[in-house]
């Protein structure tokens, strides 16, 4: 696999991440029976289930950007060698 494919799929690994924090939140709310959904409600549940999700999407992105970067400049010093 290209650098740039690592770094597209790190990026994209970032994003499941993400978006899994707020799916498991939003299901852990529907299997309790609380009556009423507010904002409030939802915020309380979103912290209760981020326990690391957040901090492992941040560093999937940071190897996803240093790896599109390393390959871009990867790609200009084998141009200017031509």
């Amino acid at each position: 696999m290209s650098r740039r494919g690592a770094g597209i799929t790190f990026i994209a690994i970032s994003a499941l991440f993400y978006i899994t924090r707020y799916i498991s939140a939003g299901l852990y709310l529907v299997s309790f029976d609380t009556g009423s959904w507010n904002s409030e409600i939802f915020s309380n549940f979103l912290a209760y289930v981020d326990q690391g999700l957040t901090s492992l999407s941040i560093a999937a992105l940071i190897i996803g950007i240093v790896y599109l970067v390393w390959a871009e400049v990867a790609s200009l010093r084998e141009g200017r060698r031509a």
